[in-house]
């Protein structure tokens, strides 16, 4: 089966590597030295030969400034496909861009020590060019040619494919040594590789101009990602216990995680007639009488542990997680890691346990409820008790629904080797080695999912001056062993200068700060002061202006009594001359008359 694997992964693949050519634009150089025009340089032929699909040959001219295949490999013809490897670091959302070299290797497969100096490059000591290296494939696996070109300095690597009768792309695995690759590279087919060194050979090393870029579908919003894997996949167990502090950090808020586990569709190749009758020869190998089949890809796993036991594990991990993230996911993946955690420490050991029993211990210790657990037996099957996802196909076959719907996940992801993580819907390519702890320079995961963000919304853990160790007082980042020796906890809210006063408000220390005293009380007083000063004036104010106003109310009032008595001094002394000829009664009334007359005016 582990061939097998190998095998199919060597047929199809999906990259959103992208490779274009900056200069020159014709693979080919007229009489005067340059570049043909692009109407010239299809109709160019070299004066040199290469050889070519088998035969020495004058070399066709290509137009170079193609631009890279978008992920469906188009537009045909007119575009660079390339395929990236499945470890080292690919610099997912960023470029790399310099001069490409080929012809100075002795050995143009690179599997021996490499020209440190690129065929004596006159290289800018201070300004030192990006060296990318062009090899060919065979003679050693690819992991050696591209530490072989690490060491020599090289920031990336292109090979091509040495076959030329078949349009497979191949997928460049790893042979169990690469973790320590830290530059990226890309395969290319045959005619790409050829049109290359036809470039290289016209124009020499160092003429061409290439780029390489790494991409994957952006979001404003959470980024989706899911993680390919199985209960045995050792190289997926040293990332997955490294990589949990980097999901934590992330943040559930700002990412959505699912697990999906490899399971082979047993109904392909288990079965065989013989007459009439449909044998199954794959026995311990799979469950459910030879349709869900692994075969463990780890060579040093006891022999006491079958393939029914690596799918009955897988089913297991997928319905734990299945069953709890209905009732809160961020808080239901955060316990999966957890559990995955301890099932590799307690179950998944030298001397393994893929039982119940084991799996059950686990999810206790990592706090899953009673309740979960019994959800979980229900999922799976316990004792005489089948899954609740367990059917009868049309010709009687019992089957169940969640195994199904895994293996028909695994054909919609073209999943053909573990580990393998979908970030947005697209596949990542590079490797899982991811130090504690984890880094955006040294864990190639990490920086994709970092990638997959819209720039300026990436969470804090995507910061290339981000702390994954432990942070003081003031805010200094110390590793744990440093901790207790340096820390400072004489700040307050991470902030250098920043105290605690003796009311316990964290304080500018470098403001009125004196030891002992509130600060913040100090403030508060001083600003009362200054409102009561203003209230006070404001009153002051008021009071004067009243004082004002009742003064001129007074004089005005004042002003009006002197005025009437005026006009009734002058009033009386006309009324006599009035009434001369009547009697005194008369008078008397008149007198009275005018003096009611006076008051209303």
């Amino acid at each position: 089966m582990k061939t097998f694997v190998a095998v199919f992964a060597a047929l199809v693949a999906s990259t959103e590597a992208g490779l274009t050519i900056l200069s020159p634009s014709c693979s080919l150089a007229d009489s005067t030295g340059k570049p043909y025009s692009d109407a010239d340089c299809v109709n160019a032929k070299s004066t040199f030969q290469m050889l070519y699909r088998g035969s020495m040959q004058n070399m066709q001219g290509k137009i170079l400034d193609y631009p890279a295949c978008d992920g469906d490999g188009q537009p045909a013809g007119k575009c660079y496909s390339v395929n990236e490897a499945l470890f080292g670091v690919n610099p997912y959302g960023e470029q790399i861009s310099g001069l490409l070299f080929y012809s100075f290797m002795r050995e143009p497969t690179a599997c021996e020590d490499l020209d440190a100096s690129f065929g004596k490059f006159d290289d800018d000591d201070e300004r030192p060019t990006r060296k990318i290296l062009l090899v060919d494939r065979g003679t050693c696996s690819f992991v050696r040619k591209v530490r072989m070109a690490q060491n020599a300095g090289a920031a990336a690597v292109i090979v091509m494919d040495n076959q030329y009768h078949h349009n497979k792309k191949v997928f460049m695995a790893n042979d169990g040594s690469g973790d320590d690759i830290k530059i990226p590279s890309v395969f290319v087919d045959y005619e790409t590789g050829v049109t290359l060194k036809t470039a290289i050979q016209t124009w020499d090393d160092g003429f061409i101009s290439v780029s390489l870029d790494w991409a994957l579908p952006e979001t404003r919003g959470k980024v989706r990602w899911s993680l390919w894997t199985s209960a045995e996949d050792r190289v997926a167990k040293t990332f997955k216990e490294n990589f949990q502090l980097a999901f934590q950090r992330l943040g559930a808020k700002h990412q959505v995680f699912t697990p999906h586990f490899q399971i082979s569709d047993g109904s392909r190749y288990c079965y065989r007639r013989s007459g009439s009758t449909t044998i199954n020869i794959c026995g311990d190998t799979c469950l459910y009488d030879g349709l869900y089949c692994a075969i463990s890809t780890d060579p040093g796993l006891s022999h006491d542990i079958k393939g029914k036991h690596i799918v009955s594990e897988n089913f297991r991990q997928l319905c734990i997680f299945n069953q709890t993230a209905g009732n809160g996911r961020d808080v239901a993946t955060s316990m999966w890691w957890d559990y995955i955690d301890l099932f590799n420490e307690n179950c998944n050991t030298q001397d393994p346990e893929y039982s119940a029993k084991c799996s059950e211990k686990q999810m206790t210790a990592a706090k899953y409820t009673p309740a979960d657990i019994n959800n979980v037996r229900k999922c799976t099957g316990y004792g005489d008790a089948p899954s609740i996802y367990d059917f009868m196909d049309s010709t009687g076959q019992k089957r169940n629904y969640v195994l199904d719907q895994e293996v028909r996940q695994q054909q919609a992801d073209n999943i053909f080797t573990i580990p393998t993580i979908i970030i947005n819907n697209e596949p990542y390519r590079g490797g899982y080695t991811c130090p504690h702890p984890p880094q955006l320079a040294s864990c190639g995961v990490l920086s994709a999912v970092c990638s997959a963000y819209v720039d300026g919304l990436e969470p804090p853990a995507c910061m290339t001056d981000y702390c994954w160790d432990m942070i003081d007082d003031c805010g200094t980042c110390l590793k744990k062993d440093q901790y207790e020796a340096k820390k400072n906890l004489q700040c307050c809210d991470m902030t250098p200068g920043f105290l605690y006063d003796a009311c316990g408000d964290c304080v500018n220390a470098s403001v009125n700060f004196k030891e002992g005293t509130c600060l913040k009380n100090t403030q508060r007083k001083m600003a009362a002061g200054f409102v009561g000063g203003i209230v006070a004036t404001f009153i002051v104010l008021v009071l004067v202006i009243g004082g004002v106003v009742a003064a001129a109310l007074i004089l005005l009032k004042k002003k009006d009594q002197e005025t009437r008595r005026y006009v009734d001094s002058v009033v009386s002394s006309y009324l006599p001359m009035e009434d001369e000829n009547g009697d005194e009664e008369d008078e008397k009334a008149a007198l009275k008359s005018s003096e009611g007359s006076t008051a209303t005016l």
